[in-house]
Order: C-alpha cells, then structure tokens, then sequence
C-alpha cells in the first residue's frame, strides 16, 4: 500500500494535472426512476458497497488539458436535472453544442460510468434508466412510496482528460478567438 502511495506521488510530480475532476450533487429524492438523457460511447456499470450513487462523466479528447479545462469553466459539462412524471431526467444540454479548437471541431469521447448500490436496477435502451429494484410491503403508504424511490442525492462527477501524449504540450497557449461555441468566440482572459 505504501508503495502505490509513493508511486501515486512521484507520477503527480511528474505528470501534475494530467486531467481534471469536478463534482456536484444532484437531488433525487422522491423520484421512481433516474434517466441519463445526453449522448455517450460507452456505459460501465458498476457495483459497489456504498449505499450512494455516483454518476460519472468521463471525458477524453485529443486537445491539450487547457481545453479541456476551459470548456468546463463555460459550463460544457454541467448537468441540468428536473423531474418529468415521477423520473429525474439528467441532461448534459451544452454537449449538443458544436465546439471548434483552432479551426477543428472537437471531437469527444464520453463514457458514463454508473457506481451504485447492488439493489439498483440498471437498463440501457436509448437512455440509461436506473431505479430502486425493489418490491416492499408496507401498511403505510409513505413507507411504501419511499423503498421504492430514491431518498439520497445523487454524486455527479466530471474526470476530463486529454488523450495527447503530452496533455501539456510546451508552448501551447489559447487566446480569444481560438475556441468557438456554437459560432460564438469565447472571451479568455
């Protein structure tokens, strides 16, 4: 254990910021079902022992991590949640947005990893829909209506990455002009 411990300090003395992490909380309590309502590449659906749920982004591209980071501080990655018939629906609105980089669009992968309970139901369609797989009877309705919704918020959590050999490539610098939004140039300080 120590040894990982040291050689987890010397690679971020060597590599520091090779990718960045942002996280939120997202309430959900009261709702039946919480659906992933944006586009991904891949799902990695795993079980844990906590009685929490982490939602994580995992964005990778091949842009310096600077890019990265200021897409971020704009808002591209933040989750939008509101309640539709009883589902949280979690949207990531800004990744619809076209995003270009010196004159190149961006190109993103995005995987959607899902940590959770093992009474979670997990099921991939077009959507990722999860619920409370659970069946509980109860003379009282409240308690009824409360095994079968979510009680917790939700843990979402953004891990950018650049893909580059070397995320912080010397000599790279971004200015006004050199990221566009959609056509808007966005303003860098």
């Amino acid at each position: 254990m120590n040894k990982l411990l040291l050689l987890g300090f010397f690679i971020s003395l060597i590599y520091p910021n090779l990718y960045a992490q942002y996280s939120t909380t997202i309430q959900a309590e009261g709702a039946e079902r919480v659906r992933l309502n944006f586009d991904y590449n891949e799902l990695k659906d795993q079980k844990w022992g906590k009685e929490s749920i982490e939602v994580e982004l995992i964005v990778k591209s091949q842009v310096p991590q600077a890019v990265l980071d200021v897409l971020a501080q704009k808002g591209r990655y933040e989750v939008a949640a509101r309640k539709v018939n009883g589902d949280l629906l979690l949207d990531v609105p800004n990744l619809k947005k076209t995003v270009i980089i010196k004159g190149k669009a961006l190109e993103e992968n995005i995987t959607v990893r899902l940590s959770h309970p093992k009474f979670i139901y997990v099921e991939e369609l077009e959507t990722i829909s999860f619920s409370k797989g659970l069946s509980g009877r109860s003379s009282d309705a409240d308690d009824s209506a409360k095994l079968n919704t979510f009680q917790q918020p939700i843990q979402y959590t953004i891990t950018l990455a650049s893909s580059l050999k070397n995320p912080k490539p010397s000599g790279f610098q971004l200015k006004t002009g050199d990221i566009e939004i959609d056509g808007k140039i966005i303003e860098l300080p």
